[in-house]
C-alpha cells in the first residue's frame, strides 16, 4: 500500500464526519404536547378560553385587570384560536402546544365561546359558555382542597 493511500480517510470516516456535522446543525424540536401539559401539572392552574365571539374579549379584559389574583392562585390564562396565545398570569417556559392539543385535551368547541378552568391536577374543574367574573373564579379556586392548603401555608 502506498503512503498516499494510507493517509487519506476512507469513505466510512467521511460518512461519519458528515453525520456528526448534520447532528450538530439540527434545530431543537419543539416539546411534545404531553411534556408541556405535564410541566404545567402540579405547578399552575389554567384558565383556557376560546377566541371566538365578543365574550372572549370580555373574559380577557376581566382577567387582565386581576394580575395579583392570578399570581396568588398560580393561574395562567390562555386563549385558543387558530393558535394558543398567552393572555395573563405566569408564562410557561416552553411555547404551548398547538390549539388542536388544547381543544382535544379539554373538549373545547370549534365554534362559539367557552372558558374552562383546569386545576393543578390537570382536571377540568369548571366549564362555562359565558365569561367568568374574577370574584366567581376566585370563589371556585379558593374552595379547592389544594388551594385551601396553599392558603393555610401562606398564613403561617
Amino acid at each position: 500500500m502506498s503512503e498516499a493511500a494510507s493517509s487519506s480517510p476512507g469513505p466510512g470516516f467521511l460518512a461519519l464526519g458528515l453525520l456528526a456535522a448534520a447532528l450538530a446543525c439540527r434545530t431543537p424540536e419543539p416539546p411534545e404536547e404531553s411534556d408541556w401539559f405535564e410541566e404545567a401539572r402540579w405547578s399552575k392552574r389554567l384558565l383556557v378560553l376560546t377566541a371566538e365571539g365578543p365574550e372572549a374579549a370580555v373574559q380577557c379584559a376581566l382577567v387582565e385587570a386581576e394580575q395579583e389574583g392570578l399570581q396568588e392562585r398560580d393561574l395562567t390564562v390562555l386563549q385558543v384560536g387558530a393558535e394558543v396565545e398567552h393572555v395573563a398570569g405566569a408564562r410557561a417556559t416552553d411555547p404551548p402546544p398547538p390549539a388542536t392539543a388544547f381543544r382535544d385535551r379539554f373538549g373545547l368547541p370549534e365554534r362559539g365561546f367557552q372558558v374552562v378552568l383546569v386545576g393543578k391536577d390537570g382536571g377540568v374543574k369548571l366549564r362555562r359558555d359565558q365569561p367568568l367574573a374574577p370574584g366567581d373564579l376566585w370563589a371556585v379556586i379558593d374552595a379547592m382542597p389544594m388551594r385551601k392548603r396553599e392558603m393555610r401555608r401562606s398564613a403561617q
